[in-house]
């Protein structure tokens, strides 16, 4: 098989019959054959593999910890092959704060206990989510400096989720998830008294 859902493969490592890692010209991932799957994941890993043909795909970036933390009879070779001196130090550390901070709802099925930190920043995305999709006041969703004709220097110019733009001090200013208005400082406007 030459595809795979992100495009052509262009690399392609085989752990074991049925269980490989892909890349295609701008991303990849784990591709399962089902039957390997059936065999060696819990249901709550199978449910969460994409559909490719014969295969069962976790995407790299956010899922491919999914089958990796329960195929630990692979991990001495997932060790060698991923480059990542975290990774290759502590193999059940970094896929668990993985999972942590991407896939709670698959720990929390499995009756596995997320990593505590990487869960707070899961927690904190998710609020971050849900105050976007109601266009919250208190939602920073942009940010823009002095360079931009309409910031002074010193300043910071911020739209919210309820699309309103705001001034605030540059100092009190920081990226955050989430990012509130509510912890800045706003930027003294002079009013002229001319006017």
């Amino acid at each position: 098989m030459s595809g795979s859902p992100w495009g052509n493969i262009q690399y392609s490592k085989v752990f074991e019959p049925g269980c490989k890692s892909v890349s295609a010209a701008g991303h990849g991932g784990f591709m399962l054959t089902r039957k390997y799957a059936n065999e060696h994941l819990s249901p709550a890993a199978i449910s969460r593999g994409s559909s490719y043909g014969n295969y069962l795909c976790y995407e790299e970036d956010c899922d491919a910890c999914i089958p990796m933390y329960e195929l630990q009879h692979l991990w001495p070779q997932f060790r060698e092959h991923f480059i990542s001196d975290e990774f290759r130090l502590d193999v059940e550390g970094h896929l668990l704060r993985s999972l942590s901070y991407w896939n709670v709802p698959y720990l929390l099925e499995r009756g596995i206990e997320p990593d505590a930190e990487a869960y707070q920043r899961y927690l904190a995305k998710e609020e971050e989510e849900r105050m976007r999709r109601d266009k919250h006041p208190d939602l920073i969703t942009s940010a823009m400096e002095s360079w931009h004709g309409d910031v002074p220097e010193c300043a910071i110019g911020v739209y919210t989720a309820d699309g309103k733009f705001h001034l605030v001090t540059a100092d009190s200013y920081a990226i955050r998830t989430p990012n509130l208005l509510s912890l800045c400082e706003i930027f003294p406007v002079e009013v002229n008294e001319d006017d």
